[in-house]
């Protein structure tokens, strides 16, 4: 069978493994974080298969490029398969972290600045307030202040919350 497709009178068990193999680690690469191993290992497979098979340069670049369309199809339907189809609700997490779940998060303390309340654990200088039946994680800047006494929200920045002891000011 002369021509550009006689590479495949070549192909012996050894070229079809590493090709098989070098599809399967890129496949692989696709979908675990290993910071390139599995695709530049499948990579060096398929270049090693072509160079063991490919009698000529047009006869290489012939499977390279058949291969090129064989890997792009393979990474197509593994992909359908992982997003559409019972593969994807193993892989996607689907759940939502919604307020009626009890999820919250970062709630804005920034309006409350000045709203008194007790500290209920010793702030040393992080520790723990209460602000109208709400517990706090609150920072002091830097002094010592003892349990059950009367402190002030002194200022909100982002998710920290720093207060002083509040001495009838």
């Amino acid at each position: 069978m002369p021509g550009i497709f006689s590479f495949v009178e070549n192909i012996n068990v050894l070229q079809a493994v590493l090709l098989v193999i070098g599809l399967i680690f890129l496949i692989i690469e696709a979908f675990v974080p290993s910071f390139g191993l599995f695709g530049v290992l499948g990579i060096v497979l398929l270049l090693l298969s072509i160079i063991l098979t490919a009698t000529t340069f047009v006869e290489g670049l012939v499977m390279f490029l058949i291969i090129l369309i064989i890997a792009v199809v393979l990474l197509i339907i593994a992909i359908r398969l992982a997003t559409k189809g019972k593969l994807s609700k193993k892989l996607i997490n689907r759940d939502t972290f919604s307020d009626k779940e009890g999820y919250f998060g970062i709630q804005d303390w920034s309006a409350s600045v000045g709203l008194k309340g007790k500290s209920i654990t010793i702030l040393r200088p992080a520790g723990k307030g209460e602000f109208e039946g709400n517990t706090l994680d609150v920072v002091t800047k830097g002094e010592f202040i003892e349990k059950d006494k009367d402190i002030i929200i002194e200022k909100v920045e982002g998710a920290r919350i720093v207060v002083k002891e509040n001495k009838g000011e």
